[in-house]
């Protein structure tokens, strides 16, 4: 009798566990996502929208993926809702819709162009040098030749655009901004760093500022001496990196991926120790970037 009744509770104990584990299936269900590319972005303000509520700016070329997941047999529609600006352009979109059928949607194409006109006239009565003329303070001439890939012009006419003091704060720092970017890849990078610095004054929430700083500093460390004086720049960008994150969520992902890339690269404990310094001392980065810091030693390999 009792081998019985423990066979029986037995029984009742595996059917309740296969019960609960059908039942989990049905309340966790595949998810999928909707996504695709951007191409030809130039300008910033684009946005997207999925279904007509669910909003996703853009602000780079390159994969996206709409946060929200979808279950199988859910409708997507995936619509243009703000067109880019600065300069202004037209997007055209590419498989934009249709039903989840198990797997999550990567084919969506957005595909954004600018039109570029010229404009001109006469200049009559001109008997000496040194005439300039801008269009728009001279930052629309800076984004025409950095499509063009004159780097060195556009450095030029932004630095014009940022002469016009009645200009908005935040024009101003995104124009600091793309000075910034426009410096670093013409290797100026003391006048990328300054460029930068200013950026966040104006806009003290802009992650990507802090980050285009970071990049700055270790571009320029060749400039600090011997390689252990070289490698303290990666202490103060990974400062600005852990800054870009703190105070801007949108980049709180490429913040920690710039945090791992550079881990590697701090003076070793060995190094530390011969410098008469140790970890946790504030430790001044000289040079352009001239940045207190704080020690922190890796293990190289």
């Amino acid at each position: 009798m009792l081998i019985q009744k423990w066979f029986a509770a037995l029984f009742l104990i595996l059917v309740m566990l296969l019960t609960n584990g059908c039942g989990e299936g049905d309340d966790n269900p595949s998810v999928y996502y909707v996504g695709g590319e951007v191409t030809g972005l130039l300008g910033d303000g684009l946005v997207l929208e999925n279904n007509a509520g669910i909003e996703l700016p853009i602000t780079r070329n390159g994969s996206f993926q709409f946060p929200t997941a979808l279950t199988k047999g859910s409708n997507y529609a995936i619509s243009i809702k703000a067109l880019p600006g600065r300069p202004n352009q037209g997007c055209t979109l590419s498989n934009g819709s249709g039903v989840i059928a198990g797997k999550s949607i990567s084919n969506i194409v957005v595909a954004c162009t600018a039109d570029y006109y010229t404009v001109g006239g006469d200049v009559t009565g001109l008997d000496s040098e040194g005439l300039v003329l801008l269009n728009n303070g001279g930052d629309d001439l800076a984004i025409l030749f950095i499509e063009r890939n004159n780097l060195e012009k556009a450095a030029g006419y932004l630095g014009k655009a940022l002469q016009d003091e009645d200009t908005g704060t935040e024009t101003r720092a995104e124009w600091y901004y793309e000075l910034a970017v426009v410096n670093l890849a013409i290797k100026e990078y003391c006048e990328a760093i300054d460029a930068a610095r200013k950026a966040i004054k104006l806009k003290s929430n802009s992650g990507k500022a802090y980050i285009l700083l970071g990049d700055a500093f270790i571009a320029s460390r060749e400039n600090l001496g011997d390689d252990f004086k070289q490698r303290t720049a990666f202490w103060a960008a990974a400062d600005q990196y852990q800054k870009a994150g703190s105070v801007d969520p949108s980049v709180e992902v490429k913040s920690s991926q710039k945090l791992g890339e550079i881990a590697g690269q701090y003076p070793g404990s060995e190094d530390v120790f011969f410098n008469d310094i140790k970890d946790g001392d504030r430790y001044l980065v000289g040079g352009c970037i001239n940045e207190n810091t704080t020690v922190r030693s890796g293990n190289r390999p």
